[in-house]
């Protein structure tokens, strides 16, 4: 079903326009013009709020996920569009075990060298993998200890969208989206090519500031009751209290 979103070849023929390449560029205008929609793209992605002054992480990019676990592996690859996590690691299907607790990537690799018993998910890293410059960096998740069964973990994660390719391409978001996207273009535009922070400059900021407010109203007023470590016991499978470990073999956790 069509929608009144702006599609790519939408927003960079009227940054053509605007600078004055006409309705149909080709060969370096529209490399210009494509690259600057990215650019504004790139920008609109990754606001700040103006009340704030702060970083805001728009709720349509945050995604979630499940991973399922396999006996005796520690280490998973994240999905390609992996920015980071919004929420952590936790057991699916209303299993009683403690939540997985971040930690360094060193720590772990001592603990494991150091303990080859398997169970379930105690600690977790997240950390670099691979680089693939198609897809670009790659992320992993690496579990302490080594897993003794297949565990569902359910995760969220802001996601990093990919580049927009084909004219029919759809910008990431909703109809009111589209308009902010294309003013930021346009800002960059002005900006970039006639060296003026002028009225497009203006519009942008004012209809992703909008568009964060509304944003942030989507958001829910609580997320539950908060059984972090630091503010509440740990509870095991048997719904028994246990004290946080602080060591194992003599290494600090």
């Amino acid at each position: 079903m069509a929608n009144l979103s702006l599609t790519f070849l939408d927003i960079y023929t009227q940054v053509s326009e605007f600078l004055g390449f006409g309705s149909s560029p080709t060969g370096t205008n529209l490399t210009k013009v494509k690259d600057i929609v990215h650019r504004g793209y790139r920008q609109f992605l990754t606001p700040v709020d103006g009340r704030t002054g702060k970083n805001h992480t728009w709720s349509f990019l945050s995604k979630e996920s499940m991973l399922i676990t396999r006996v005796g592996v520690n280490e998973y690859q994240l999905p390609d569009d992996y920015g980071h996590l919004w929420y952590s690691f936790t057991h699916d299907n209303d299993i009683n075990y403690p939540t997985p607790h971040s930690t360094s990537i060193d720590r772990i690799r001592v603990l494991l060298s150091l303990d080859t018993s398997n169970s379930y998910p105690q600690l977790y890293s997240i950390v670099s993998d691979v680089y693939d410059s198609l897809v670009g960096q790659r992320y992993k998740v690496v579990f302490y200890p080594k897993l003794d069964d297949a565990y569902l973990l359910r995760y969220g994660y802001v996601i990093e969208p990919p580049k927009l390719v084909n004219d029919t391409d759809l910008f990431i978001g909703e109809m009111r989206t589209s308009e902010a996207i294309l003013e930021t273009c346009l800002a960059v535009a002005e900006q970039q090519e006639d060296d003026t922070i002028g009225i497009h400059t203006q519009l942008a900021a004012k209809l992703t500031n909008d568009l964060i407010r509304a944003d942030v109203k989507q958001a829910p007023d609580s997320v539950g009751l908060n059984l972090d470590r630091f503010r509440d016991p740990t509870l095991a499978r048997e719904m028994r209290y246990y004290p946080d470990p602080v060591s194992i073999y003599n290494v600090s956790l």
